[in-house]
């Protein structure tokens, strides 16, 4: 049943709440404050890093047979994140936070440096949706999953305070850190030069990355990349059938670490503005979680990412368990994709 829960991902995950991102495309309502007009506070830091959670609302309610939702994902992060990482953390939606939301938030989580954040903007703009569908007849999913599936990809790069921001971890609202991270992850980040940071793999499904391989073929040549940047792992991948319009490995984007300076190098813009462009999230309902993980072997090194080892929960899903440890408070940076794809091989998921 995990496997399929697995296999799944990005469908059911999202799926369930992809209510909240079905707003009407009003951005009106104006944030108080610590809101997008107020700049991120570093003063105690010497990294500019955050927190980022996109939520559903209302925020107050547990919806289905989640084990992880929006109240247990904060109380989490205010135990098992903050002490070690006291960065701020900004809570989004595509049409902002009330003023009585804002201080009901802040009430109950009076210690944490909340900024809340109306992305309406990023989330509805100028994402090029193509029309009609290829999917139109039998959608792989609705509008808004795939409006939060650009947005997690290229749109949040022009969300209120993210170009103030070198790091971010992102989580969605029913991701929940079950484990203590005892250190300061942006910091091991710009120690090791790291680009990005995960915790689990997946594989998605082989027909919603219908297409992705023979794109990025199309992206290499068009731009000249005559070589990876981690030719093992692309090796790998090929070898063993996942870049032959099969299911793709990806990042469990629920979780993640981004340099968002490397992330924004003018190469990978050129490749997120060519997804924009295909239209393919929208007609074939690309995620970003495979779309993410293309980058691991196209444009990031074997030592540029890095494996958390921490355990934490996702929606309804059975936990995901530290199967590695950070030995000495270093994670593993060498090769950690393919060794870890390596060791799951035949499996459908890797923790």
């Amino acid at each position: 049943m995990r496997n399929l829960r697995t296999i799944c991902a990005v469908s059911l995950s999202a799926l369930a709440v992809w209510h909240i991102l079905q707003v009407p495309e009003d951005t009106s309502l104006l944030d108080q404050a610590n809101s997008n007009g107020a700049p991120l506070d570093f003063s105690n830091h010497k990294i500019k890093g955050a927190a980022m959670m996109l939520i559903s609302k209302p925020w107050t309610q547990r919806r289905g047979e989640r084990q992880c939702y929006f109240n247990r994902s904060m109380d989490l992060l205010a135990t098992n994140w903050y002490p070690h990482n006291s960065y701020p953390i900004i809570l989004q939606h595509p049409q902002g936070f009330t003023p009585q939301e804002q201080t009901d938030i802040q009430q109950k989580w009076p210690h944490l440096p909340l900024y809340f954040s109306n992305v309406g903007h990023a989330f509805n703009d100028g994402q090029q949706i193509p029309s009609p569908m290829q999917d139109e007849d039998k959608p792989m999913a609705p509008l808004g999953y795939k409006k939060m599936c650009a947005f997690k990809t290229y749109g949040f790069l022009q969300a209120p305070h993210v170009q103030e921001l070198d790091y971010m971890v992102y989580l969605d609202d029913d991701s929940c850190l079950t484990e203590p991270i005892r250190y300061d992850v942006f910091s091991k980040m710009k120690q090791h030069k790291i680009v990005y940071a995960y915790k689990q793999l997946f594989l998605d499904r082989a027909n919603v990355v219908r297409g992705l391989e023979e794109f990025v073929q199309t992206f290499q040549q068009q731009h000249n990349i005559q070589k990876v940047a981690n030719p093992e792992l692309a090796q790998w991948l090929e070898t063993n059938g996942y870049k032959a319009g099969k299911s793709h490995w990806s990042f469990g984007t629920n979780l993640e670490w981004v340099d968002l300076r490397q992330y924004q190098k003018p190469s990978l813009l050129k490749f997120h503005h060519a997804i924009r462009d295909s239209g393919m999230i929208f007609h074939r309902r690309w995620g970003d979680a495979p779309l993410r993980f293309v980058l691991a072997y196209l444009f990031w090194d074997a030592t540029q990412v890095m494996r958390i080892c921490t355990e934490y929960v996702h929606s309804h899903w059975k936990p995901s368990p530290s199967s590695c440890t950070d030995d000495g408070q270093n994670p593993r940076i060498q090769n950690a994709v393919l060794a870890q794809l390596q060791r799951c091989q035949g499996k459908a998921y890797c923790d």
